[in-house]
């Protein structure tokens, strides 16, 4: 106790900008983080709020990265500001990646409370988003105006109450997803493609994002499309092949990404109807025949789990998609499954490595502490790399759940 607040009082004590004040900020915030001490949470929480021109924004991110290891249920209420806190010099720059993993790992105690925030009962949340808009205003008054404060606090506490998993926010998302702003009930139809659910579940679930794909904007529907492919339910495909199959002429890859998302979970009985649009498509030929490899390894492999295992050391990078989303449709709980998919975390491909953590997320129902320290392992081998910092947003709270 002594020496977390000997730090917590040295951290407090810099004030400046130099590049020392900022070597010892950095190393002040770490080691709270790697101590996993409670007694360290409110000094972290200042840091993350704190909003002046001695300390970097990277330092309020930094803050609410160590707040993720010590899983303090004390700084929920900091943590639901920092979701809407910007850089007051960047309103661009936010911290909504790390601070919905921190609410993932303290767990159940913030589900109530981000619950509170969807409902607009939330005070500071109001408040801060109404100050973001304020900071974006005189940045660039014509974007501010388009912005909607409701909206921007439904966006992101869908978001994190989708990433924390937990089924009581099924009802809350479905009802969201019934609301008069566009981005409100899309940002609840993602929300809900991400919550742990129970077989029950699935037809309802499916329902809803189905519903509210037939009331949006369509170059917002080939994201929804990914949305339900990640369902990983056989309950949706009939609608995919449905998209996939119709004519859209305005935009054709509407009709792409609903193919894709069909073949990637198809079985061998399922991949039949999809032949035939590969031999007559125009617009994607090229696009099209290359899920040709994916077919083929459906009816191979059709439901064998141990066959789509296998499948995982393929070159072909569809291939090892599909793979993922065989075993996430397949592998339920299943932990050789799991330990196949851990190898394509580090694959050289964003789309390969997040189609692969999106799996084991929805298969390791108990968690996976392998899973856990292989993502801990790649943060801190790749660190700065652009690949890491696409893949951080969705690894960091997938990590916390499992």
């Amino acid at each position: 106790g002594k020496v977390i607040a000997k730090i917590c009082q040295a951290l407090e004590r810099v004030e400046d900008a130099r590049g020392v004040d900022n070597r010892l900020r950095n190393s002040f915030i770490e080691v709270l983080g790697k101590l996993r001490d409670k007694r360290a949470t409110k000094t972290l929480v200042d840091v993350m709020l704190r909003q002046d021109e001695h300390q970097n924004f990277l330092f309020n991110i930094l803050a609410a990265q160590q707040l993720i290891e010590l899983q303090d249920p004390e700084a929920i209420p900091g943590l639901i500001k920092a979701l809407y806190l910007t850089d007051p010099n960047n309103p661009a720059m936010r911290m909504t990646d790390v601070v919905p993993a921190a609410l993932v790992a303290i767990g159940k105690p913030a589900l109530e409370p981000m619950l509170k925030v969807l409902r607009g009962e939330d005070e500071t949340a109001n408040k801060t988003v109404d100050e973001y808009i304020a900071a974006v205003r005189r940045k660039d008054p014509k974007a501010a105006a388009e912005m909607k404060a409701r909206a921007l606090l439904s966006v992101e506490a869908t978001y994190a109450l989708g990433k924390m998993g937990f089924r009581e926010a099924i009802d809350p998302l479905i009802e969201e997803s019934k609301a008069d702003d566009e981005s409100r009930r899309y940002g609840a139809a993602i929300g809900l493609a991400s919550v742990h659910r129970d077989p029950a579940d699935t037809k309802r679930v499916v329902e809803a994002l189905i519903r509210v794909y037939g009331t949006l904007e369509k170059k917002m529907l080939p994201q929804m499309l990914v949305a339900i492919r990640h369902l990983y339910a056989p309950e949706s495909m009939p609608f995919m092949l449905k998209v996939a199959s119709a004519g859209e002429d305005e935009l054709p890859d509407i009709r792409l990404f609903a193919f894709a998302g069909q073949a990637l979970l198809a079985n061998k009985a399922e991949a039949q109807p999809l032949k035939p649009l590969i031999d007559k498509e125009e617009d994607f030929k090229a696009d099209f025949d290359a899920y040709r490899p994916v077919l083929a390894a459906a009816e191979e492999c059709d439901e064998s789990v141990d066959c789509w295992t296998g499948k995982v050391k393929d070159k072909d990078k569809i291939v090892l998609r599909k793979a993922s989303c065989m075993l996430a449709r397949l592998g339920r709980d299943n932990a050789k499954a799991v330990d196949a998919l851990l190898g394509l975390f580090e694959h050289g491909d964003l789309e390969v490595r997040n189609e692969a953590l999106g799996a084991v997320d929805f298969i390791a129902t108990k968690g996976s502490k392998a899973a856990v320290d292989k993502i801990s392992e790649l943060e801190a081998i790749e660190g700065g790399r652009s690949i890491c910092s696409n893949f951080k947003r969705e690894a960091l709270p997938t990590r916390s759940r499992l």
